[in-house]
């Protein structure tokens, strides 16, 4: 199995995105990038929050397990769930209701 260095670097390449480009959206410098990926430095927490962001499976770098893509959909429901007013939370809340009762 792979090592987080050698995760995070999959997730670079898969972005298309050099070491400085993804070091700058992840908060640091293309030097400690490089060192991520080759397990000289280990990231925290905030990196890979500000990484997420642009796509990476924090939990694939971590444990080396893909997200589900489940997990994406409840994501991106959630996301679109908290631009939405009260009003339609509650319809929507009302049309899931009716679909699961059919």
């Amino acid at each position: 199995m792979a090592d987080i260095g050698s995760r995070l670097r999959d997730e670079r390449v898969r972005l298309g995105l050099s070491q400085t480009e993804f070091g700058e959206l992840g908060g640091v410098r293309k030097n400690t990038q490089s060192k991520y990926e080759s397990n000289e430095r280990s990231p925290d927490a905030l990196y890979l929050a500000n990484v997420a962001k642009i796509g990476v499976d924090v939990q694939y770098v971590l444990t080396g397990e893909p997200r589900a893509e489940a997990d994406e959909n409840v994501a991106e429901l959630l996301a679109k769930w908290k631009l939405l007013n009260p009003t339609q939370r509650q319809i929507l809340l009302a049309l899931v209701a009716e679909l699961t009762i059919k």
